[in-house]
């Protein structure tokens, strides 16, 4: 017992300086070359990064999901996942609900949302438009985007980290993923 006090009181001091807090250091991909990808069951052609790979979805809620070409683009050195939905479309009042539907749900992320924007995006070289929501603060989801040709085809999609949601970590990360995510937005070319 003795010798329990003496070096509780041995480590004790006046000079006592808090460590400051730190995050884990991430080593950013160095290569960011882009590969063409043609999902299996999908009526288009778009480019990932390499570091990235792309995962079929096989469940939705325990079921299949409603088209075969749903899939997920995995980011594994980020844990993130951006999780991909494709629609047919048949009738302006399949594009009209799809596209509500894609602004309703980057609304549900207003409760806890610092600031949501929805950016138009438009591609005139292979006729795509839709939007793009950049959605800011301590949100499950900072980055959703729908895009179609407004006749055929509707693809939407949702960024998620496998993380804790601290902004001041993440934001690096975020814009980084989401410039990538960006380029293959760009590249995406109908079938």
């Amino acid at each position: 017992m003795f010798y329990c006090c003496l070096c509780l009181i041995a480590s004790c001091s006046d000079d006592y300086t808090p460590k400051p807090r730190i995050y884990p250091k991430i080593n950013y991909p160095t290569n960011r070359d882009f590969v063409l990808s043609n999902p299996k069951d999908c009526p288009f052609t778009f480019y990932i990064p390499q570091y990235a790979h792309i995962e079929k979805e096989k469940y939705y809620f325990d079921e299949k999901p409603p088209h075969p070409c749903w899939f997920n683009i995995q980011y594994p050195i980020f844990q993130a996942t951006l999780h991909c939905s494709y629609y047919t479309i048949n009738g302006l009042h399949d594009f009209e609900k799809l596209h509500e539907d894609a602004f309703r749900m980057s609304n549900h992320h207003q409760i806890r949302a610092d600031y949501i924007e929805p950016i138009p995006f438009h591609n005139p070289k292979n006729n795509t438009s839709g939007y793009i929501f950049s959605i800011e603060g301590a949100v499950a989801s900072p980055f959703q985007f729908y895009l179609s040709d407004s006749t055929k085809h509707f693809l939407k999609g949702s960024l998620y980290f496998n993380a804790h949601i601290n902004i001041d970590s993440l934001l690096p990360i975020q814009e980084f993923v989401k410039a990538d995510v960006l380029k293959t937005l760009n590249s995406f070319s109908w079938q």
